[in-house]
């Protein structure tokens, strides 16, 4: 189940970060300004972060399997669309509509991993499914920088969106999962996954602010290094594929160490502290 969900997140991302590679082809060939490119990435994400609730609503009600089915279809079919128009505003449109298949992919996502793993297991599954994060980011800035000379970059984003596509069928197949009435019971039952402090609980809206924080700044320099790379320092498409590419997997040997320590030590908040800290700095 780690393995399936974590393949989910991993097409979503691809989908998500096949656009900054071809900001600057963007640029040249539509005649567009950064500012306005760079609205691809901020309609999909702002997008992603205010229906992320929603989301994770209708995995509550209907269960994690369907509604991250749908959202990874949704991000796929929008992706694929995305390669078949120069108009900006549909291009906008369609990067808002990968933004709400995100919503319904990563956070019921969680939840699926979660209604699936020991407790005792918990913190290695995620720190997977986080993995599949940086990986998904890493494959297009690998890529598409070695590829689009030959292929174009139509072609490559088709070929992500078919890709997601194909894993929403693996997912569909693969997936298992208990009904959301019998997930409540074990919960309201004081089971393992039963737990307190309501919706705006405290630690909850600390750790969200947190991955704000930390999301802010990773996607920030992730959607606009390539087109720095490229247009201010001239490297050559080998070399933009192997910085983008290190610098979207740095943070994976800290993510595996972080979910190890977790399971060892039960000490989860100290841990997202020290994280925090040192992330800060």
């Amino acid at each position: 189940m780690v393995s399936v969900a974590s393949l989910a997140n991993l097409a979503l991302y691809i989908i998500i970060f096949g656009v900054p590679p071809i900001i600057t082809r963007l640029v040249g060939e539509m005649g567009i300004t950064h500012e306005q490119a760079g609205l691809l990435m901020t309609a999909t994400l702002l997008t992603y972060c205010l229906v992320s609730v929603v989301g994770g609503a209708l995995s509550d009600k209907f269960g994690a399997r369907p509604v991250v089915a749908a959202g990874l279809l949704l991000a796929s079919t929008s992706g694929y669309l995305f390669t078949w128009t120069d108009s900006l505003p549909l291009m906008v449109t369609l990067r808002l509509l990968v933004g709400v298949g995100a919503a319904c992919v990563f956070a019921p996502g969680l939840r699926f991993l979660l209604a699936s793993l020991p407790k005792e297991i918990s913190g290695a599954g995620m720190s997977g499914y986080m993995v599949s994060i940086n990986a998904g980011a890493a494959a297009p800035l690998l890529l598409t920088p070695l590829l689009v000379s030959a292929y174009g970059w139509h072609s490559l984003l088709q070929a992500y969106a078919i890709f997601g596509g194909m894993i929403t069928v693996l997912f569909w197949w693969v997936a298992q999962e208990k009904p959301p009435s019998e997930q409540a019971a074990v919960s309201s039952s004081g089971g393992p996954r039963a737990g307190g402090g309501g919706f705006w609980s405290v630690p909850l809206v600390m750790v969200s602010l947190a991955s704000l924080l930390r999301m802010s700044q990773t996607y920030g320099i992730l959607t606009w290094i390539p087109a720095y790379l490229t247009e201010t320092l001239r490297f050559s498409p080998p070399e933009i594929a192997v910085v983008t590419t290190v610098l979207s997997l740095s943070p994976v040997p800290a993510l595996i160490l972080g979910g190890w320590l977790s399971d060892r030590t039960g000490n989860k908040p100290t841990l997202a502290i020290a994280g925090l800290l040192i992330s800060s700095f």
